[in-house]
């Protein structure tokens, strides 16, 4: 009896430490990333750590084996790297089998793989845009959308588009890092909708056909202008309001004749000048304006001649072409040179070039 007694408590004595020992004492601290994909985020990392000194198995989606085995790790932190090629689409579950002196354990995590792109979309697209509203992204299955318009930036909020339009390219990234398809937008503002600031000098020959009383006395001629137009969105954000006009300052230089009789003209006018884009692709441009200033007239016939400094009114129309930095414009113009008895009216046709200075 007395030797049944010694011999339980020497046993209890000797294994009560080395089964406290044995007990794999281990935790998860943290995962990189949740969810990853090969054409995306291609690892996750599992830091864990331990209170003691363990083999350790990693096993993916299968439980852990009963046999003892495995790497050796000290006690302290550790880390496991998941490579995605190694997981299969959607949940997996990770288990690191834990194994002290036979006692074993396990740790169990959750990762996913996820292989799907993100769709992106824009809103408006450019052919519904109607010059004025700002672009707002979507994007299905994102964690992060980014977008380019001279810099690459995070998409906050609706993006508003400058100028006569921009390139916008735009991409979503999902949680697993997996990017989408990047979209590019050319976001142009129909030609009725760009400002017109440009300051421009334009040269017109012109040829006139005298109507009215004076027609018996002079035929018709012509001459040269030169005049230079300013658009009103340089001073002002008019949104291309169509009833806004610009200015027009021309000076001119008309000679008209007949059989004897001669005049020679210096028109210089001011006035408003309205400019009309009815196409949304075209550039093509209609105007129309009025002009009104002080001419100076030499006339002569035979032995007569006088100089004489009156007033006139015009009033113009036509269309132009613009490319790059230069215009081709077509037009007519009917021209009121007053006098003392009877004024001198005519009808006149310019073809002119423009060139923009900015």
């Amino acid at each position: 009896m007395q030797y049944s007694l010694w011999l339980a408590l020497f046993l209890a004595t000797a294994l009560m430490p080395v089964s406290l020992a044995a007990q794999p004492q281990a935790r998860i601290v943290s995962i990189d990333h949740v969810e990853i994909s090969p054409v995306g985020i291609k690892e996750a990392r599992i830091a864990w750590e331990t209170q003691n000194a363990l083999n350790y198995l990693l096993r993916i989606n299968v439980p852990c084996p009963p046999a003892t085995g495995g790497a050796s790790v000290q006690s302290g932190a550790q880390e496991t790297t998941i490579n995605a090629n190694d997981l299969i689409n959607g949940k997996n579950e990770i288990h690191l089998c834990l194994d002290v002196q036979g006692d074993r354990s396990e740790l169990v995590a959750t990762l996913y793989r996820n292989d799907t792109a993100p769709v992106v979309r824009a809103f408006p697209e450019p052919d519904e845009w109607n010059g004025e509203d700002p672009i707002m992204l979507s994007c299905t299955g994102c964690s992060a959308l980014r977008y380019n318009l001279g810099s690459e930036q995070a998409y906050a909020g609706p993006i508003s588009i400058a100028g006569d339009g921009a390139r916008l390219s735009f991409f979503g990234l999902s949680t697993a890092g997996v990017k989408s398809e990047l979209r590019t937008n050319n976001y142009e503002r129909s030609e009725s909708q760009k400002p017109w600031r440009s300051g421009r000098l334009v040269g017109s020959p012109l040829y006139i056909s005298v109507t009215g009383g004076m027609a018996d006395v002079l035929s018709g001629g012509g001459g040269a202008l030169v005049s230079y137009e300013q658009g009103p969105d340089a001073l002002l954000n008019t949104a291309r309001a169509w009833y806004i006009p610009g200015a027009k300052a021309e000076l001119g230089v008309l000679y008209l004749t007949k059989q004897s009789a001669h005049e020679t003209l210096l028109p210089l006018n001011v006035g408003p000048l309205w400019e009309i884009a009815p196409f949304r692709r075209h550039s093509g441009r209609f105007f129309f304006g009025g002009l009104l200033g002080v001419t100076l007239i030499a006339a002569g016939a035979g032995d007569y001649s006088r100089t004489v400094l009156t007033s006139n009114i015009q009033v113009l129309g036509g269309y132009r072409l613009p490319w790059d930095n230069f215009a081709f414009r077509a037009g007519l113009r009917y021209l009121v040179f007053f006098d003392q008895t009877t004024a001198l009216t005519g009808i006149g046709i310019e073809l002119g070039f423009e060139y923009n200075l900015f």
